[in-house]
């Protein structure tokens, strides 16, 4: 029987990057004031503390929302056409 690992921070903050909704990556770098360099360099090199990676997963949460949301309404405003 194999025993399930627990995830690190570090392993859930990639895993969330590479499935970020189209868009949420822009609006992460443009409303949240994080460069394309210091996130790749967090996921690269994970030598930041956890504060740091939790605010970065909170931020990637929060503009996925978003993101959703504005699809979303998009959609509906589409469908009501």
């Amino acid at each position: 029987m194999k025993i399930k690992e627990e995830k690190t921070t570090l392993e859930k903050l990639r895993e969330m990057w590479d499935n970020m909704p189209s868009g949420s990556k822009s609006l992460l770098y443009k409303d949240f004031g994080y460069s394309k360099q210091n996130v790749a360099d967090v996921l690269k090199n994970g030598i930041q503390d956890k504060t740091t990676l939790l605010k970065l997963i909170e931020d990637i949460k929060s503009a996925s929302a978003t993101i959703c949301k504005n699809i979303y309404a998009l959609n509906q405003k589409v469908q009501s056409s």
